[in-house]
């Protein structure tokens, strides 16, 4: 378990769709579970191949 306000996740996950609205669907989707069961609400996204992060939050529950 950690504690604290921050904690770094490292998912290896392919996220391949063909629009960007449903690749940030999938994502949100993803922050939602990570709420759900470990109280995570947002989640930073290292796009590798773009050199950019994305930062996501979970949609109210």
């Amino acid at each position: 378990m950690v504690r604290g306000s921050e904690a770094s996740i490292f998912i290896t996950a392919g996220f391949q769709s063909g629009d960007s609205a449903s690749t940030r669907a999938a994502m949100q989707q993803l922050v939602a579970t990570l709420r759900d069961n470990y109280g995570i609400t947002t989640l930073n996204v290292t796009d590798v191949a773009n050199g950019r992060t994305l930062t996501i939050d979970s949609a109210a529950p």
